[in-house]
């Protein structure tokens, strides 16, 4: 299997995952928090097949043994990683404040951010990244992540959620390892799960925090990146 049959099972297997998402959120509504839950963790089962569907794939066209190596990776990057987890806090911050939460919810957020970060950061920047370059597995990959998001984020995220994955995504073509992407993802969402109850006094201004929070990222992939690139065989 190539790089491009591999991106095309890829995109195969996400169309499947989110019409299954759609479907359930058509023929369970969600109106209040429990119902909220139960429709997520419906969801989440085709998360979790999407999710392995992809590492097959990934093990197909390259190795398993890729797919869960841990390499050594620069101190900016695991500071980028802190930088994308302090993006999503301040942003809910800025309009929520901490309460009680749900442990189910934050094992949701796990397969979701395994089943993202194997899928976009994984498969489809590999292939990406093979099959047409660096700038088509970074910038279109994220454009991948941002689109997966209609119809789930408001519009008004959408531009948020682009700036995410393009810094996730110059993590990972720079050193980041695939678990270590998981781990940054993981708790990034959880910080939206733990900041759930409306504030009553909000702080808009804490959105550009967030949003800085990622530019910071990428300015650092730029400063400190460039030598840590490359192409053909990136630490997962």
């Amino acid at each position: 299997m190539n790089a491009k049959t591999a991106f095309g099972w890829g995109v195969l297997c996400w169309v499947f995952y989110l019409s299954a998402r759609t479907a359930i959120q058509h023929l369970v509504l969600a109106t209040d928090y429990a119902s909220n839950v139960r429709q997520d963790e419906l969801i989440t089962l085709f998360r979790l097949a999407c999710a392995l569907a992809a590492s097959f794939i990934y093990w197909r066209c390259w190795t398993l043994k890729e797919l869960l190596q841990w390499k050594r990776t620069a101190a900016w990057v695991w500071l980028g990683g802190l930088l994308l987890i302090a993006g999503n806090l301040t942003h809910a911050l800025a309009y929520r404040q901490p309460a009680w939460f749900d442990w189910r919810v934050i094992g949701i957020d796990w397969v979701v951010a395994f089943n993202e970060e194997v899928s976009y950061r994984g498969l489809f920047q590999r292939s990406l990244m093979e099959w047409k370059g660096k700038a088509w597995a970074e910038w279109g990959g994220s454009l991948m992540f941002t689109a997966m998001h209609l119809g789930y984020q408001p519009l008004s995220r959408m531009g948020y959620i682009f700036l995410w994955g393009l810094a996730a995504a110059k993590l990972r073509s720079r050193g980041a390892a695939m678990g270590s992407l998981i781990i940054i993802h993981w708790l990034a969402d959880s910080a939206d799960v733990v900041c759930w109850k409306k504030s009553a006094e909000p702080l808009p201004s804490l959105e550009w925090v967030s949003v800085g929070c990622l530019l910071v990222v990428l300015g650092l992939a730029w400063l400190y990146g460039r030598e840590r690139v490359r192409p053909p065989a990136m630490a997962v």
